[in-house]
């Protein structure tokens, strides 16, 4: 997704964002199943990814250094922490973490 439309969308799930064709688009080109796009909740696969590398997630990941540029006067990766965190809040069973406040346990600021 280019830069404008990723900012337009911001922290939506993709069917609150895109239409039915786009929808269709974005899972052949993901390989994420229409029906898992269609649901509000967030992609369970990709939690349970980032929970097995939340290490790598902190101290390799936030720290790109076009993550660590200012945006809206905040730097990139929190405006990431936090748009992620309003994701897996979406979670009907609830988050299995919060992003957040591991976040801060490292000593990122926000």
């Amino acid at each position: 997704m280019c830069q404008t439309h990723n900012s337009e969308k911001r922290d939506r799930p993709p069917v609150e964002f895109y239409d039915s064709d786009e929808l269709g688009r974005l899972a052949a080109i993901t390989g994420v199943s229409l029906e898992e796009l269609a649901d509000p909740g967030p992609y369970r696969d990709a939690i349970e990814r980032l929970e097995q590398r939340l290490d790598w997630f902190f101290d390799e990941f936030l720290q790109r250094p076009e993550l660590q540029a200012e945006r809206e006067g905040k730097l990139a990766a929190d405006l990431l922490v936090k748009a992620l965190e309003k994701a897996l809040s979406r979670d009907p069973a609830g988050a299995r973490f919060d992003i957040e406040r591991l976040y801060r346990r490292r000593g990122f600021e926000e």
